[in-house]
């Protein structure tokens, strides 16, 4: 099944944004560094992110299974790097959140990837 803007965005305007993360972490898991369809991704990632409020974000990270988590990592690491604007704080909880749900080791994998 191939990944549908519609589809996304109406699980964005419903607030299902566990629902959200997963059907973009889905299509874009195996999208490495210099994949031009990573900026896609992570645009789609910030836009459920920013979404979310501080308050709900531990209730949707507790969704994802920990290989989920990781791939949220990596975009939440990118978006450390590229510093989208509006993202630094949120980034910040985002990156609280899963770390306490995947680990240390979520970190240590998204870092040490090639």
């Amino acid at each position: 099944m191939a990944f549908s803007r519609d589809d996304f965005s109406s699980l964005v305007q419903a607030c299902r944004y566990s629902e959200a993360l997963k059907l973009v972490i889905k299509h874009f898991t195996n999208v490495g560094r210099k994949n031009p369809l990573r900026e896609q991704a992570a645009e789609l990632m910030f836009g459920v992110m920013l979404n979310v409020k501080s308050k709900e974000i531990e209730d949707v990270v507790n969704t994802l299974e920990l290989d989920e988590i990781d791939v949220l990592m990596r975009y939440i690491y990118y978006g450390f790097e590229h510093l989208v604007e509006g993202t630094p704080a949120s980034l910040l909880v985002w990156h609280d959140k899963a770390c306490n749900r995947g680990g240390l080791g979520s970190i240590v994998r998204v870092l040490t990837e090639h």
